[in-house]
């Protein structure tokens, strides 16, 4: 008899990105002995597939949900019939005019003790609440913050809804209690889980740019859009750059402002100076190569980032954001700012200059102990109802 506890783990898809890996590495390191894994991306991105090896199944998206970009030329490929291509067009109508359209998708048959909608964008949190069959609903959220946009009725409608709501750190389950109180007593804290292993291996391997032992080379991996302050590299690298110190940054990680910043690293004649990188499937090698790792972020969650930085034990520069406090103690290892250009030039030229204080930074996070099975027991608890 099978007595595997049913997992359906219902995501976005499986891209380039930074919950996208903490989906991976939570998925490559659950006991599949106990538990019977299925995952549904709602949206056909596979760019980190390769980098799931745990013993699940990755069901199609296009036998359960729609999109407006991929799901027409997937049925004129598949050949579907007259009912799937009626489907899709109303779900373009429904869409178009925001009636829920995510309520004509395809639910998995299978019944499941647990399903969890592993992000809070699209239709996902909807999705596993009205078509998903399962004991318990379980929601995760990865931002720092909640911005009341047009979902928000909608989100007040459907958050109570889950079992449990499990944030990524205290401040971010504080932002989101002080938006919905409702949820207050369902809302709990689990780190995210990373894979130390995976990713010292990782970095050893071959990146396609190769630093020059003569600059401070400083690298940030993360998306390029308002939260992570691609602009504060800009400005600080005009203050380096002042300063006559022979520096590169490399930023990994693609994003819709990356026309934007490029334009701006031209204007500014920084192209000897910044370095726009783009998505890299595996960032480590750039990271595992940098003097100082930098993460300029307006705001977080959990930042999975400077976790792998942490790893690596590389040089680090926070800004005092959502959930920097519980990865990291200031002065200790890592230096954190304020969300402050200025003060984050200072503390940028402060660790180029004294190479002593970098060792120190790098020799503590050395001695820092691993939380990864301490985390990994949370999701265990949580599984085990």
């Amino acid at each position: 008899m099978n007595d595997k506890k049913k997992l359906l783990f219902v995501c976005y898809g499986l891209g380039i990105g930074g919950i996208e890996r903490c989906l991976i590495n939570l998925l490559n390191a659950i006991d599949t002995t106990k538990y019977s894994i299925d995952v549904l991306p709602m949206n056909p991105i596979y760019d980190l597939a390769d980098y799931l090896n745990a013993d699940c199944t990755v069901l199609d998206p296009f036998e359960y949900a729609m999109n407006t970009t991929d799901t027409f030329s997937e049925i004129k490929k598949r050949k579907a019939g007259p009912i799937v291509f009626l489907r899709y067009v109303i779900f373009r109508v429904l869409n178009k005019y925001k009636i829920r359209p995510w309520k004509i998708f395809r639910g998995p048959y299978k019944h499941y003790d647990i399903a969890i909608a592993y992000a809070n964008i699209a239709y996902v949190p909807y999705y596993v609440i009205d078509r998903v069959n399962a004991d318990y609903k379980y929601l995760w959220y990865h931002y720092g913050r909640y911005f009341k946009g047009n979902k928000y009725k909608l989100d007040q409608k459907y958050y109570p809804k889950f079992d449990a709501i499990i944030t990524v750190s205290k401040d971010s389950r504080r932002e989101l209690n002080q938006v919905f109180p409702e949820i207050r007593k369902k809302t709990i804290v689990i780190h995210n889980v990373i894979d130390s292993k995976e990713i010292k291996r990782k970095a050893l391997e071959q990146a396609d740019v190769i630093f020059s032992p003569q600059k401070i080379n400083i690298v940030t991996v993360g998306r390029l859009c308002p939260e992570k302050n691609p602009k504060y590299m800009v400005q600080i690298a005009e203050l380096l750059r002042k300063e006559g110190l022979d520096f590169c940054w490399y930023w990994v990680g693609g994003g819709k402002l990356e026309n934007q910043i490029s334009e701006l690293v031209q204007s500014n004649g920084l192209s000897e100076h910044v370095r726009l990188l783009g998505n890299k499937e595996n960032p480590y090698p750039y990271m595992y190569n940098c003097d100082i790792y930098v993460q300029p972020s307006e705001f977080e969650a959990y930042c999975t980032t400077t976790l792998e930085a942490m790893v690596l034990a590389k040089p680090i520069i926070v800004t005092d954001v959502g959930g920097m406090r519980e990865q990291f103690v200031s002065g200790e290892d890592c230096i954190m700012t304020a969300v402050d250009v200025n003060e984050l030039f200072q503390a940028v030229l402060f660790l180029a200059r004294h190479p002593e204080e970098r060792q120190r930074l790098r020799y503590n996070l050395y001695n820092k102990n691993d939380k990864e099975n301490n985390d990994l027991q949370c999701h265990y608890d949580l599984f085990n109802i």
